[in-house]
């Protein structure tokens, strides 16, 4: 489940960013063809192997290479977080954030969350981006942690974790404001940062425990307790999180763990993206498949603004 021995410490901290938000990208893309297809219809599309190339299509007809709502969605942060932070380097802008969201929503997007539309519609109302996602504890889906990897991107210095932890929120709550919705981001975030420093995947997971509230605390101890197990492909924060981790950890690839993560369906391209993230973390931006990247839509588009948010955050 580790890098080749030789080559892990030779890959960069700017390498596992760039591989981290590429990662989600790509594993987005490849996920959005079969979103909310089963297991078993997958394979009896493709073959034993499953869904391993990007192929567009989908319930929403995607070209090759396109990307869904919540690579759509992170890129909004991604841009808010270079705009605002050029000359001083302050954290996330909540209220720009907000801001892109609504232009993205006013776009007419092919594909987005019921939870994400009802937030930025209260946002267009006039309700502080701060304030418009559902902070209700049984609102707890994963239309978050789908798109937080740029925060732990810009706070990637181990000295600046109350800073990633705060935006990990922050990041949240124009759309997701419940502890797990939320809390998801902080452990997704804590984990990447700990990845692009070099960390071990073990310990980069235990200092997430470790940073997130209570709740996940709790939930992380119980999947421990249980195995690790896979927990499905759902619609919800927490299976997405410990599908993601359990995809990463019964695998030796970035591929493998992308492969297995788009193949349990369903909600196949958000537990990809959130897999990509993290293991795009892990292994680097030279791990991911090059046939993947060399469709993939604004490619060095995500390329250019990683390199320069990460820029920022060694500052």
């Amino acid at each position: 489940m580790t890098p080749d021995g030789q080559n892990a410490n030779l890959i960069t901290p700017l390498d596992r960013a760039k591989g981290s938000i590429l990662g989600l990208v790509v594993a987005d893309a490849l996920g959005s063809t079969v979103e909310f297809t089963s297991p078993v219809e997958i394979k009896q599309k493709y073959g034993p192997a499953g869904q391993t190339e990007m192929r567009g299509g989908g319930f929403l007809n995607w070209a090759v290479g396109d990307y869904t709502d919540d690579s759509q969605m992170m890129l909004c942060l991604l841009e808010s977080l270079v705009a605002t932070n050029r000359e001083a380097v302050t954290g996330l802008d909540v209220e720009d954030l907000g801001r892109r969201f609504v232009g993205w929503y006013d776009s007419r997007p092919p594909d987005i969350g019921i939870t994400v539309s009802q937030a930025l519609s209260r946002l267009k109302s006039g309700v502080p981006a701060a304030d418009s996602g559902d902070a209700n504890p049984q609102s707890q889906a994963n239309g978050a942690v789908m798109r937080c990897a740029p925060v732990a991107v810009l706070w990637h210095q181990p000295s600046r974790r109350a800073e990633l932890v705060r935006d990990s929120l922050l990041s949240a709550a124009p759309t997701h404001r419940s502890p797990i919705a939320a809390g998801s981001c902080v452990v997704a975030n804590v984990m990447i940062a700990g990845l692009i420093n070099g960390q071990p995947f073990e310990t980069a997971l235990a200092q997430a425990k470790q940073a997130a509230g209570p709740e996940w605390q709790r939930v992380l101890d119980e999947w421990e307790k249980a195995g690790r197990p896979h927990r499905g492909n759902s619609g919800w924060a927490l299976s997405t999180v410990l599908t993601a981790l359990h995809c990463i950890l019964t695998t030796s690839t970035f591929e493998e763990a992308v492969v297995k993560a788009v193949n349990g369906g369903d909600d196949a391209d958000t537990v990809g993206a959130v897999t990509g993230e993290i293991a795009g973390a892990f292994y680097g931006y030279a791990a991911i498949p090059d046939r993947w990247l060399k469709v993939l839509k604004d490619r060095e588009k995500f390329l250019d603004l990683t390199t320069t948010l990460f820029a920022v955050g060694e500052k």
